[in-house]
């Protein structure tokens, strides 16, 4: 029990381990009636095992002490029970008050003490109170050496518990603001020692310097936190009027861990906290950003899923509740053809490939042509029903109008749409205007896009997107091509590409084609020419606008047809001539299929653009039968008939076209 002259330690040994409660209870007894040192009470430092390292003190060291531990080797005693030398003690409170100590005025407890215990022994930092309530410092007193490494004082026996009994009480003063109850409580802790009763000024060290200074930290910390409330409650409130409690929940978590700008408080909509301690975000704002309960997932069992066909509006091409792209090079005219698609739904017309289309109203937001002087016009032209087009247009928000954002009017757009009775295709011209944020970023990109996907899937319409190709990527693969993030090309089940050939050398119309790039949802290969025309608007020739009108099917792939396109060699005449020639030969004893005409002009070296060319020239006639193309002549000064369609023909103006 006491360090004697040779430094040899005497100890008491008992009959089995001793529990941190035991300990913290035997250990608060010896400092109350031996006078213990510092450590008693605290497992680690005063009831060691045989064996293990004991380190001098600062003060040994500067007697001459050696700063190495030296072991505990057991050499002759009796054993003792943690019980029997428990009670070989009195009680705490029936100890005599030594002479020269103050008086300890006696508190009465509180009908809370022991709910304040248990709140504690349950809240987030209880591990902490715990180890604090049964007496244990060595977690609270490390230092610095002077390398700037932290070090545990205690494994030096340098040893200060002042650290330990300010958490505790500024613990405690999260719960009670009465300094009286705070004094009551912990003096119920294994932390007492005889200090907190030393006299400090007009009262006891525990309540002058401790107690004090806990209420007064606590106090001012408060008074923080609820000034970082009161400067982000409105925009957690604004938020939350949104219904996005999620966004709420983040920026309130981001504001309370950042620094307040200087100057003050800040002018964005989150205020910065000024603290730079990481904390708990206060109950009363999580309370109000927290309002709808947390998102759960669901999962959906795959046998309870009953199989359902993709619901094509043009078979292989345009689906319901699937994104769309259409993109190409500058003037191939990708929004005259959205425009002619748009017209075939309205109208209940034919495909390019003939196939029927359902009636359905469209809706179409513009970001770069005007609806009345270009797309009307286009739509007139191509025999849209205009009753059936819906033009997105402005916002009304109470007594204020601004533009259509994507990323916060969905919901009015959806609702708007159902109003409209709702609607088969919904077309974005530029698709890059629906994305806020960095288009060239893929995460951006995609969360961008989601809510039109959803939109679309909601409202049970095709989603229609346009866009263009990216300068310099001639020869790349065609969804590479498309201007911003590859995820305008990933998220879309259907890519189709709008390209023309360059200027011939007869002076014809250079040819333009729509071929698809990507389908994950059926065939990848083939497409139609088309011709772009300037006609006059019915109801008023003075305004002529463009239409697309399609014409036979090519086979091929997207890739290889761009790349012929885009080849800057162009045949000489010699070439063309041969290729008039080719034509006369094969056609002479009747229609021939496409697909035979392709591999004959293939194995006489022909290139196909060249025939192409000779067959305008000719006049020769492409048609179809019995669901196959073939190519036939005309005799002489006989008109041929129209083998290009149109857009918004209905079944029966269009019989007999193709």
């Amino acid at each position: 029990m006491k360090t004697s002259k040779a430094r040899c330690h005497k100890w008491l040994l008992f009959d089995t381990f001793v529990s941190p409660e035991a300990a913290a209870a035997l250990g608060l007894r010896l400092n109350r009636f031996v006078g213990a040192d510092h450590c008693t009470g605290s497992v680690a430092h005063v009831y060691r095992v045989p064996g293990t390292p004991n380190w001098p003190n600062a003060k040994k060291i500067a007697e001459g002490r050696k700063p190495e531990p030296t072991s505990l080797s057991l050499q002759r005693g009796e054993l003792w029970s943690p019980e029997a030398l428990l009670n070989s003690f009195p009680h705490v409170d029936e100890l005599p008050q030594e002479e020269g100590m103050p008086q300890r005025a006696e508190v009465a407890p509180r009908d809370d003490d022991d709910a304040i215990i248990e709140k504690a022994k349950r809240a987030a930092n209880a591990d902490k109170f715990n180890v604090l309530w049964r007496g244990d410092r060595a977690e609270f007193n490390y230092g610095h050496d002077s390398r700037g490494i932290r070090y545990n004082k205690s494994a030096t026996g340098d040893v200060s518990d002042s650290m330990a009994d300010r958490v505790l009480a500024r613990m405690l003063a999260f719960y009670t603001s009465d300094p009286a109850q705070i004094d009551s409580l912990m003096r119920r802790s294994g932390l007492y020692r005889a200090k907190w009763d030393s006299r400090r000024g007009g009262g006891t060290w525990l309540s002058e310097f401790v107690i004090k200074s806990a209420i007064k930290t606590y106090t001012a910390d408060a008074a923080k936190k609820a000034a970082r409330v009161d400067a982000i409650r409105p925009s957690v409130e604004r938020a939350m009027a949104r219904h996005n409690a999620e966004q709420a929940t983040t920026r309130l978590g981001a504001a309370l861990k950042q620094k307040p700008p200087p100057g003050g408080a800040a002018n964005s909509d989150v205020a910065r906290a000024s603290s730079n301690e990481a904390h708990d975000p206060p109950g009363e704002l999580l309370r109000v950003a927290l309002d709808h309960p947390a998102p759960i997932v669901k999962l959906t069992r795959a046998s309870s899923l009953k199989p359902e066909p993709i619901s094509w509006l043009w078979p292989g091409w345009l689906a319901r509740r699937k994104m769309h792209i259409v993109g190409g090079q500058p003037g191939a005219g990708k929004t005259t053809i959205a425009m002619c698609m748009a017209a075939t739904l309205t109208t209940g017309g034919r495909w390019p490939d003939g196939s029927h289309s359902p009636l359905g109203n469209v809706v179409i937001w513009s970001g770069e042509d005007d609806p009345a002087d270009t797309l009307v016009p286009r739509l007139l032209a191509s025999g849209a029903d205009m009753d059936r087009i819906y033009f997105v247009d402005e916002v009304i928000q109470g007594a204020d109008r601004r533009p259509f954002d994507p990323s916060k009017d969905m919901e009015g757009l959806e609702k708007a749409i159902a109003d409209a009775g709702g609607c088969a295709m919904i077309i974005v011209d530029p698709v890059v205007n629906a994305v806020a944020g960095d288009s060239h970023k893929n995460t951006e990109t995609r969360r961008a896009l989601q809510p039109l996907v959803d939109l679309a899937a909601s409202a049970n319409a095709a989603l229609l997107g346009i866009t263009h190709f990216s300068k310099g990527t001639a020869g790349r693969e065609p969804i590479e091509r498309i201007t911003g993030s590859i995820a305008f090309g990933a998220i879309a089940r259907v890519v189709m590409i709008a390209a023309k050939e360059g200027e011939t050398d007869d002076g014809s119309p250079p040819r333009r084609f729509l071929a698809r790039a990507k389908n994950n949802i059926g065939p990848d290969e083939g497409g139609f020419a088309y011709e772009l025309r300037q006609e006059p608007m019915p109801g008023d020739a003075r305004i002529i606008a463009s239409i697309a009108a399609f014409g036979e099917a090519i086979e091929g792939t997207a890739r290889d047809m761009l790349a012929a396109a885009e080849a800057e060699s162009s045949e000489d005449k010699g070439a063309f001539s041969d290729a008039e020639d080719f034509l006369r030969k094969q056609l002479a004893e009747g229609p021939v299929a496409t697909k035979e005409l392709h591999a004959a002009a293939a194995a006489h070296a022909i290139g196909w653009r060249t025939v192409e060319r000779a067959k305008q020239a000719l006049g020769v006639e492409a048609f179809r039968h019995e669901n196959k193309w073939s190519w036939r002549l005309t005799p002489p000064n006989t008109p041929t008939s129209n083998s290009w369609r149109s857009c918004g023909l209905t079944s029966e103006e269009g019989e007999g076209e193709m």
